[in-house]
């Protein structure tokens, strides 16, 4: 036997076609092949393609790594931007695909599985079964339970801001109450993050999977899309695969319990529910925090709007018992400025670069500044396009959380402005120009400094 073995290895490296010669230029081959391949598709993108007559930079028409490139960098939403200023409303980002600026970009709008992502049919059961959970009058019945959150939130902040001497994190504090409110909704128990101070494990895999699928979703367009699906099959991905295993636990233990009151999965499958838990959460938490977030940010970098809206709140109310989902809604001012802060810094793409859209000066007058005015019939802004903000997307694939979302920020912000006067600290002067945007920011820490109002 061994005697064979040692005669077929010879045989194979002594053959002609194997040696290192030949190896070489094989190699030589197969590299030219797939440059030769690269050069004539570039070459059919740019001259001979059905897009060919949209307009945008050769290296985004004749291939589809640079739009990778700049998806996995974060930075996408900026270089749109960028492109709409040079190139006019439509330009070519990649050799499939165009973008357009304005109310249009928003026509047509689909997407697939999931109750972000599935098929139509499979999409309209899961909407109405989801739908009961996020309707207005649902959360008016949830609004003990949010306004407990919302108490413990001021509590905590109360207790942490140290009369104003230490600046907090502003973000981490309202990502634990927006995170643990939906938690409690959708899971029957919350995360413990408000109590604690702490990240749940699984809530960091979930804002960690959001760049993680950004990257496989820029890697699939590239063509290796069977080779994405297989890694998520294979568990591959630790992250990935750990954030499924936390889920399904998360859902066995929801599905195991008496509910003592509705809430957002009630009447789901494990299978349905565990499919679209992520999307529970970024929806009703995650984008609800990174709104409060920027409007903070905005607002505490325009003290005169910070002052306006103080006085607004302030006066509207004998004690902050009265602070309540239905009372917050005649804070016009407040409205305006929610308004504008979804203009100038949208909390998701939404298929379409609303960052572009939102900061484009055809659509918009003064479109860099933050001004709540506009939004309450200021003659100055009265040819501003108002159909083109649409933070949460339009037609039956609109964000179903959008009830829930106006609910939470309207109640956290109008709570914290009641408690609190706001200065921005010096370390986080940039904090908007820092971000990077996947399907969500990529927010670093919001420095305040909260000094507590006195009443007498």
């Amino acid at each position: 036997m061994t005697e064979y073995r040692d005669q077929f290895l010879e045989a194979f490296v002594g053959a002609k076609l194997f040696n290192m010669d030949n190896l070489a230029n094989v190699g030589v081959m197969i590299t030219a092949t797939a440059m030769s391949y690269c050069i004539a598709s570039a070459i059919y993108n740019v001259f001979f393609h059905p897009l060919r007559s949209f307009p945008g930079p050769v290296l985004f028409r004749s291939t589809a790594l640079l739009k990778a490139y700049h998806n996995i960098r974060g930075d996408m939403g900026y270089r749109v931007k960028e492109l709409h200023e040079k190139y006019g409303p439509v330009v070519r980002i990649s050799p499939n695909e165009q973008k357009w600026e304005g109310f249009c970009a928003f026509k047509g709008l689909s997407s697939h599985r999931s109750i972000v992502t599935a098929h139509r049919e499979e999409h309209s059961l899961l909407r109405r079964q989801l739908s009961h959970g996020f309707a207005e009058r649902s959360m008016q019945a949830q609004e003990p339970f949010i306004r407990g959150y919302v108490d413990l939130l001021i509590l905590q902040l109360h207790e942490h801001a140290k009369g104003g001497a230490e600046a907090l994190d502003l973000k981490q504090w309202v990502s634990w109450t927006t995170f643990d409110i939906v938690g409690n909704l959708a899971f029957g128990s919350d995360f413990g993050s408000l109590e604690t101070a702490e990240d749940d494990p699984w809530v960091r895999m979930v804002a960690e999977n959001i760049r993680t699928v950004a990257v496989m979703q820029s890697i699939s367009a590239l063509g290796f899309g069977d080779m994405v699906s297989w890694v998520n099959k294979m568990g591959l991905i630790p992250s990935h695969a750990e954030h499924e295993k936390r889920t399904r636990q998360k859902m066995v233990k929801r599905m195991q319990m008496d509910a003592e009151r509705p809430d957002l999965i009630e009447g789901l499958s494990l299978e349905s529910v565990q499919s679209n838990a992520s999307a529970l959460i970024v929806a009703g938490s995650e984008t609800t925090a990174t709104l409060l977030s920027g409007a903070i940010f905005l607002l505490t970098s325009n003290p005169d709007k910070l002052q306006k809206l103080q006085e607004e709140v302030r006066s509207a109310f004998n004690n902050e018992d009265e602070i309540t989902l239905i009372s917050v809604q005649r804070l016009s001012y407040m409205l305006a400025c929610l308004d504008e802060a979804l203009r100038c810094y949208p909390p998701t793409v939404v298929a379409v670069w609303q960052w572009a859209i939102n900061r484009d000066p055809t659509l918009w007058t003064d479109p860099d500044e933050f001004v709540p005015e506009r939004f309450m019939g200021d003659p100055k802004f009265a040819n501003d396009n108002f159909q083109s903000l649409q933070p949460f997307s339009l037609g039956p694939r609109n964000c179903l959380g959008r009830n829930l979302a106006y609910s939470e920020m309207r109640l956290i912000l109008a709570r914290i402005v009641y408690n609190f006067d706001m200065k921005l600290s010096e370390t986080s002067k940039d904090w908007l120009r820092t971000q990077k945007a996947y399907f969500v920011w990529h927010k670093p820490r919001l420095n305040v400094h909260l000094f507590p109002v006195s009443r007498h």
